[in-house]
């Protein structure tokens, strides 16, 4: 069994992803720039997005936002792949 994190984790030199900038989405991008990790917040609305942003970059960390969708390559079919599949015909 692992044990929990207990305190303060060294994120620096780190880039997350967080999906949504809702009320969970702008707090989760608070935490992990105070744990030293720049952060791109993306969100399907935008809604959100700028005080994302804010909030990373209160703590001295980068931050960028991209209004798009996590769920497709198109934004409109969840679940669809959002990239093709290499191409290995010519492997045997």
């Amino acid at each position: 069994m692992t044990a929990p994190i207990s305190g303060p984790v060294d994120l620096s030199g780190t880039t997350a992803v967080v999906t949504g900038a809702g009320a969970i989405g702008r707090a989760t991008c608070a935490a992990l720039a105070r744990e030293g990790a720049d952060v791109v917040a993306t969100d399907v609305t935008g809604d959100g997005l700028d005080d994302a942003t804010a909030r990373v970059e209160a703590h001295g960390r980068e931050a960028a936002a991209v209004a798009a969708s996590t769920a497709s390559s198109g934004g409109s079919e969840p679940g669809r792949p959002t990239a093709s599949p290499p191409d290995r015909s010519d492997r045997r």
